[in-house]
């Protein structure tokens, strides 16, 4: 993630906030361990089921927070990612009058194969954010249900937003794709494939990581076009003007939580059409959103006609999306969502 995107910006948005004491401790991912480091997390790790994202980083940090914790009386503890982040604190929470809470990003469908987690680390857990109201229901089978709270993602209103002055009016219609989790290329691929075939104005620009799972004959297809543009390693202010020059958000998933690139584009004023799939009906509204069945192509490609053909409705609709993301997923108003969390374990 970015300077202005993820899911640490609420931790500084809370602290914002002043309703409390808080204090920030992250893992640095580039860090060099200290020789021994492993066999320490093994043996801090002893009766604990962490998740396969976990690592001797994770366990290190937890181990820092738990002894700062105790030594400062801290009431909370927050896991920001139970996938990556908890194992240590599974064993140490019982010892102590600290509670632990954590925030869960995967879908509940790689839940159910024990991909991105197990039971047992809901179980221990004093309480439980989601980022999808579906999910509260799926999680209940193992913590009670007034322990699991939906606190949405949020976004960066104020870097990701419309140009500060009009844009020089563009023949074009351009539509943005961005990200590789859980994105399904192969729709993806057909859509444009059609839109291509059916439209000469529409262009594409795909902010796809090098490490996306996008296969060379898929990427060949897309980008035998030359009105399609791949982005790679770019900086937030080129993304933040690749929105704003814009004219909608393509989001083909194949399952969702929380999804950064809907709120960025949301924020920065532009419709969406997105497959309707897990939480993504918990971020957008009919009035600035098309939300389309998986694997329906030409469901997506009429949406995408439709924005090409109605300019001015989707001008509106995008303005929609941009009040609607304000209202409801800019950081200050998800922290306060948060804290009132907080006062309820407290």
């Amino acid at each position: 993630m970015g300077r202005h995107s993820g899911y640490d910006l609420l931790f500084t948005e809370v602290e914002r906030l002043q309703f409390a004491t808080c204090y920030s401790l992250a893992r640095n991912p580039n860090q060099r361990l200290p020789r021994g480091s492993t066999r320490l997390s093994n043996y801090l790790l002893r009766g604990a089921s962490p998740a396969a994202a976990h690592t001797p980083q994770s366990t290190l940090l937890e181990w820092r927070a738990w002894e700062f914790a105790q030594k400062h009386a801290i009431d909370i503890i927050h896991v920001g990612y139970l996938e990556q982040h908890y194992g240590y604190l599974q064993r140490k929470q019982q010892a102590g009058k600290t509670k632990v809470v954590a925030s869960v990003h995967q879908p509940a469908s790689g839940w159910k194969n024990k991909r991105f987690g197990n039971p047992a680390m809901v179980r221990s857990l004093d309480g439980l954010i989601v980022l999808c109201k579906q999910d509260c229901s799926y999680f209940t089978q193992w913590l009670p249900k007034e322990k699991i709270h939906f606190v949405p993602h949020g976004i960066d209103t104020e870097f990701f937003s419309p140009a500060d002055r009009p844009l020089p009016k563009q023949e074009t219609v351009r539509g943005i794709f961005a990200g590789h989790w859980l994105r399904d290329f192969d729709v993806l691929v057909k859509v444009v494939d059609d839109v291509m075939q059916q439209h000469p104005g529409v262009h594409f620009d795909l902010v796809i990581p090098a490490k996306a799972a996008l296969t060379p004959a898929n990427a060949m297809r897309l980008l035998r076009y030359p009105r399609v543009v791949l982005h790679q390693n770019i900086s937030d202010e080129t993304l933040v003007n690749l929105y704003r020059g814009a004219s909608f958000v393509l989001m083909p998933l194949l399952d969702s939580t929380a999804n950064n690139v809907l709120l960025e584009g949301m924020a920065c004023g532009l419709p969406v059409i997105a497959t309707d799939v897990g939480g993504v009906v918990d971020y957008v509204d009919a009035s600035f959103a098309d939300l389309i069945p998986p694997n329906d192509i030409q469901g997506m490609v009429e949406k995408v006609l439709t924005i090409a053909a109605q300019p001015e409705e989707s001008k509106r609709r995008g303005q929609a999306a941009r009040d609607f993301a304000v209202k409801h997923f800019s950081w200050p108003v998800v922290a306060q969502q948060m804290s009132r969390v907080y006062q309820q374990l407290g």
